[in-house]
């Protein structure tokens, strides 16, 4: 079995991170959205966009293999996710479970008062977050082609 390691990304990890999120959205996700929703979600994951969102608020966890990004998780504001994705080779072996761990526990530590995290999930990832606690707060939303169910875990005490 593949050892797995975990770590903060730095922007020097944009061209690998913006490589991997496109693979996996254009094989799981991009079939189902409309062209609008496709172009929205690139501009988003763009390198320029990613770098910003960094510097500002953002915090982005990688899984690494051999030193190659398999999967990551990024949030936004405190307990908000705004992307989970994992390599299709690597699904199921509980990369993407252990990135929300690990990043749920950093963001506790950092920010003790947050009650409870928010993501917009993807219909492909909704049984994911289903497993993991997360609970729909609204019907599905579509917002300038991007497709995604508003959920939340709280946290409990």
């Amino acid at each position: 079995m593949d050892s797995f390691t975990y770590r903060w990304a730095t922007e020097a990890d944009l061209p690998d991170m913006v490589s991997l999120v496109e693979e996996v959205f254009m094989a799981f996700e991009a079939p189902g959205y409309p062209p609008e929703g496709i172009a929205e979600f690139m501009d988003y994951i763009q390198p320029l966009a990613w770098a910003q969102r960094m510097q500002e608020e953002g915090i982005t966890l990688l899984c690494l293999i051999g030193g190659s990004p398999a999967g990551l998780i990024e949030t936004r504001r405190p307990g908000h996710i705004s992307l989970l994705f994992v390599l299709p080779a690597y699904h199921r072996q509980g990369i993407a479970t252990t990135l929300w761990q690990k990043i749920l526990a950093y963001s506790l530590k950092r920010n003790p008062h947050i009650d409870h995290f928010t993501v917009n999930s993807s219909p492909y990832a909704l049984p994911f977050y289903e497993k993991c606690g997360f609970k729909p707060t609204e019907d599905r939303q579509q917002q300038n082609g991007i497709i995604y169910y508003p959920m939340a875990f709280k946290i409990k005490k």
